[in-house]
């Protein structure tokens, strides 16, 4: 969708039920994401790394 490609990753981050600010934060820390970084900017590792640990989290 064209609109999931123009919100932030933290905002995108922060939809996922159970994940909130803390959480996002760490989680773009740990995939060295900056803040103001927008889906459709992501490389795909990032793509690979946010799956991941959402997963983990579940």
């Amino acid at each position: 969708d064209d609109r999931a490609k123009r919100i932030r990753v933290h905002e995108f981050l922060m939809c996922i039920p159970g994940i909130g600010k803390a959480k996002a934060d760490d989680i773009m820390r740990k995939l060295g994401i900056a803040e103001n970084r927008r889906v459709q900017g992501l490389g795909s590792r990032q793509r690979e790394g946010i799956v991941e640990l959402v997963a983990k989290l579940k």
